[in-house]
């Protein structure tokens, strides 16, 4: 069925304004399909839908007389994607058969219909959904695309915030890092020039205690002599 069918109720003088019922009707799903046609390329081409959805409730009520508000709309267009999604796919096996859900056609023009930029939208009833409602009932409905891409534009910001604020502390770790690599390469040499130091120490302690054993201490303070064998009084002095 096409959209432009049966909306002689749409005419001055055959819109009826009555009380809503908690379901839509036929007539108020012919006028939606209508509204979301006219802006189907806004819809898809806007950043923030807020505002479409709340153009396309003040179009809706001047067709129909009805007040239904832009989360109504948003959450009907939803639910009937999903829709046509799933009947979509239960007739993919048949023979060329037309789906008889009275709204397939229409939802297939619209979703099929090429956007003013050049983007062609005709597969992306395609796309997977969850959360699925019947045309007529449902009040527990999945998000749809456009609260997505609503919510898109912060998620992107924190996250950017996010990961600048780990680099940062990655790049402030990698320097203490650093720095900490630096104080323990010094303190190693530091230890090692000790422990030089110390071992030249030891080696000179011993050979002074070797030559005690031949010899006696220097009146001078710090120092060894020892008779030589081979000549007469020769004095050797050692510092410790």
């Amino acid at each position: 069925m096409a959209v432009d069918d049966s909306f002689s109720y749409l005419m001055p003088g055959h819109s009826e304004k009555h009380r809503r019922a908690p379901n839509w009707t036929d007539g108020e799903m012919k006028a939606l399909l209508y509204v979301w046609e006219e802006f189907h390329n806004e819809l898809k081409t806007s950043k923030r839908n807020a505002k479409v959805y709340e153009k396309m409730s003040q179009r809706f009520f001047q067709l129909t007389g009805e007040q239904r508000f832009k989360e109504e709309i948003k959450m009907k267009i939803t639910n009937m994607s999903f829709q046509f999604r799933q009947v979509l796919l239960a007739t993919a096996n048949e023979s060329g058969e037309t789906p008889d859900w009275p709204y397939y056609k229409a939802i297939e023009k619209i979703l099929s219909k090429p956007l003013e930029n050049g983007r062609v939208n005709s597969l992306e009833f395609q796309a997977s959904a969850a959360g699925p409602s019947t045309s007529s009932q449902s009040t527990d409905n999945p998000l749809s695309q456009s609260e997505e891409g609503e919510n898109q534009t912060p998620m992107k910001r924190r996250a950017k915030k996010y990961l600048s604020l780990k680099r940062k502390k990655l790049q402030v770790m990698q320097a203490m890092l650093q720095q900490h690599k630096k104080s323990s390469q010094a303190i190693e040499e530091t230890c090692r020039e000790l422990r030089r130091s110390m071992h030249q120490q030891n080696l000179l302690q011993v050979q002074c205690l070797q030559l005690i054993g031949f010899g006696s201490i220097c009146d001078r303070s710090n120092c060894l002599f020892m008779l030589t064998p081979n000549l007469d009084c020769e004095r050797t002095c050692v510092l410790s």
